[in-house]
């Protein structure tokens, strides 16, 4: 395929993949954003710091433990799915274009006109015989290689996003995830400080009142919640 007729078929395709390339930009930065809007809301609430102090004492992360009780916000307000999509589909549309940029760059590699020692044969500048004509290995060469690793790459996490995308639709609870980090990062529950989390985050950020109990928890991590790798502490 030429040069040309792989462009006139390709560029109102790219055109439309840069569109929603841009648009999916500004949803991924437009959560991201919000999430760490949610988390400086949450950290600044009232009666929450004394329940972060007894998890992070208790090697728990408190930069980690912002950004799962953001996330527990943002499903109310976003989806997690919603969240997940965008990120998958986001690392898709990447991988397409840098198919395309590949394609683009092996095709020029190929192309005898687009070296410069061929235009100057023609003028009479250079001899013929020393005309480098391209290799068909060339375009096959690092550039060609590191790209086809790097479009494999995002695939396979767009890929691994579905997967968890799929589980999220199986498995969902508020706290689940909270209580599932805490327990691998300290090695037991504090089922009374998740509640108490949850209840102030959502009052940080001004949603509707909604009460959870350490009771309701426990009975929410033995329906949800995976059973820790045995390298865990117990």
């Amino acid at each position: 395929m030429s040069i040309e007729s792989h462009k006139n078929r390709h560029s109102e395709g790219t055109s439309g993949a840069r569109n929603k390339a841009r648009e999916m930009s500004f949803d991924v930065d437009f959560a991201a954003e919000e999430l760490k809007d949610i988390e400086e809301k949450i950290a600044q609430a009232y009666g929450i710091e004394r329940d972060l102090r007894t998890l992070t004492a208790a090697r728990a992360d408190r930069k980690q433990l912002l950004r799962i009780l953001a996330l527990e916000v943002l499903d109310d307000r976003m989806g997690w799915r919603r969240v997940l999509r965008q990120r998958r589909d986001a690392l898709k549309s990447l991988a397409k274009r840098l198919r395309s940029v590949t394609k683009d760059a092996e095709l020029l590699a190929e192309d005898p006109l687009g070296g410069a020692q061929f235009w100057l044969a023609l003028l009479g500048m250079m001899k013929w015989e020393e005309v480098q004509w391209p290799d068909k290995s060339d375009p096959k060469g690092p550039f060609g290689s590191m790209m086809r690793m790097l479009v494999k790459h995002e695939d396979d996490k767009a890929k691994l996003l579905g997967l968890v995308l799929r589980e999220l639709s199986q498995r969902r609870a508020a706290g689940v995830a909270l209580s599932q980090y805490i327990r691998s990062a300290t090695g037991r529950n504090y089922d009374y400080e998740v509640a108490r989390l949850l209840v102030d985050a959502r009052k940080a950020v001004g949603l509707k009142e909604r009460k959870f109990s350490a009771e309701q928890l426990k009975k929410q991590r033995q329906r949800h919640m995976r059973p820790l790798p045995k390298n865990n502490p117990k």
